[in-house]
C-alpha cells in the first residue's frame, strides 16, 4: 500500500508540474479536498489553479518519501 500512495502522489504532482488535468484527475478521488497554508480547494478548484496559470511551478522536486501506516 504504501508504494501506491506514494506512487499516485507522485503521478498526481508530475501532472500539476505539467498543468496535466487529464492525468490530476485520473489519481484523485474526485471528493478529494486539499488543504494548503495559505487556503484550501476541492479538485476543481486545484485543478483550475493550475490549467488557469494561476499556479506556474517550474520544478518539483520530489525527495525521498516517508509513509507510515497507522492503525
Amino acid at each position: 500500500m504504501k508504494n501506491t500512495v506514494l506512487e499516485l502522489s507522485k503521478k498526481f504532482w508530475d501532472g500539476m508540474l505539467h498543468s496535466d488535468e487529464e492525468a490530476m484527475r485520473a489519481v484523485a478521488d474526485k471528493d478529494c479536498y486539499f488543504v494548503h497554508i495559505g487556503g484550501n480547494a476541492d479538485l476543481e478548484k486545484e485543478i483550475g489553479a493550475f490549467t488557469q496559470n494561476i499556479f506556474q511551478p517550474t520544478d518539483i522536486t520530489i525527495h525521498p518519501s516517508y509513509l507510515e501506516t497507522v492503525k
